[in-house]
């Protein structure tokens, strides 16, 4: 799902996300990642350098930001 703002960011979120909530990001031109709460869209946002986003995106996809595991 996404949404074209002015200022140019199409905010994008997973599809797979609740409705009524989660991270939203919008990539610009010169590589970097914006983020922001889709809740709360106009309560500010965090930019990543192309470097810090694919950093965060390898630590992701391998596991690294699951919860703690459920005891045996």
């Amino acid at each position: 799902m996404s949404d074209s703002l002015p200022g140019g960011l199409t905010w994008i979120k997973a599809s797979a996300s609740a409705q009524n909530g989660c991270l939203q990001m919008a990539a610009r031109a010169d590589g970097s990642v914006v983020l922001r709460d889709s809740k709360n869209p106009d309560s500010g946002l965090l930019t990543c350098s192309p470097s810090a986003w694919e950093v965060f995106l390898h630590a992701a996809r391998g596991g690294e930001m699951d919860g703690p595991s459920s005891p045996s």
